[in-house]
């Protein structure tokens, strides 16, 4: 990810967790994550690409016990709740609800799946 030079800063870099079926699980693995391929959940935070930093809230929405550990670069985060849901405003690169369990991207190049973990 590379930002311009009026906005330039370190990216964030996490390791967080995304929870899926077995069909989308094999079409991210070997594509990467696209939003609107293949959602199955709501969205509740906007039209991204959803990740928590825990493997057992994402289990949640897995069905098959179906995970994919993913490098995110979640950047310049906004905190925002079920009353707060703003659009992406400029110069943010995600959201951050839950009090930093979930984030939500809305770039496919944030993120890049590493492991697809069957539990």
């Amino acid at each position: 990810m590379q930002k311009d030079k009026v906005n330039a800063y370190s990216p964030i870099e996490k390791e967080l967790w995304h929870g899926t079926g077995n069909d989308a699980a094999q079409l991210i693995s070997n594509t990467g994550f696209k939003r609107g391929v293949g959602k199955q959940n709501g969205r509740i935070y906007g039209d991204g690409t959803y990740f928590a930093k825990d493997a057992s809230y994402s289990l949640r929405y897995g069905s098959n016990g179906m995970l994919i550990l993913a490098d995110v670069l979640t950047g310049r985060s906004e905190d925002v709740g079920l009353n707060n849901r703003p659009s992406t405003p400029p110069g943010i690169d995600s959201f951050r609800a839950q009090s930093g369990e979930i984030y939500v991207i809305f770039d496919d190049a944030q993120s890049l799946p590493k492991y697809l973990v069957t539990v």
